[in-house]
């Protein structure tokens, strides 16, 4: 089981029948967030909170995970979150704002080592009225080969009329 604790907020596993904890991620100043394992179980992508802006994704193994300054950095310095593991866990989806829109953004891994392979490409803009649903709190779906993506779409209408003299 993953758990998140501490302040700042880390991961940990949690071997529920032993009560034994193992860190998975930490960072002295900041808190991390949206931690989710491979499919495997061997590698932990998260983000970090650094600032309302500034939230890059990073990926470390399970069975040795690294120092904070050996981290796999997948992201920019911009607004990411929720990141999640294609099935073979050879690509990794996240939501960013680079593009000054929430957008559901990937990147291919190298199999072996996680570390992106080639560049980060965009799977979905989400310009205009259609947006992911409650920015991005709400997660995200995979089912065979398709993404399941809660979105919204905010278009409004005001109308103005004047009142007539009776």
């Amino acid at each position: 089981m993953i758990i998140a604790e501490g302040d700042p907020q880390r991961f940990e596993a949690l071997e529920v029948a032993t009560g034994e904890k193992t860190l998975l991620a930490a960072h002295p100043k900041y808190p991390v967030h949206d931690g989710i394992l491979s499919p495997d179980g061997q590698w932990f992508a998260f983000k970090i909170l650094t600032s309302q802006a500034v939230q890059p994704v990073f990926i470390t193994s399970v069975k040795n995970p690294r120092a904070v300054d050996q981290w796999i950095k997948i992201t920019g310095d911009t607004y990411n979150a929720k990141p999640f593991w294609a099935p073979r866990g050879d690509l990794l989806y996240f939501y960013s704002d680079e593009d000054n829109f929430q957008c559901l953004y990937a990147q291919r891994l190298e199999p072996e080592t996680k570390r992106p392979r080639g560049e980060k490409f965009a799977v979905r803009h989400f310009h205009g009225n259609l947006g992911l649903a409650d920015g991005t709190s709400v997660g995200y779906g995979l089912a065979a080969d398709r993404i399941y993506l809660p979105l919204e779409n905010s278009r409004s209408n005001i109308w103005v009329a004047e009142q007539q003299a009776r």
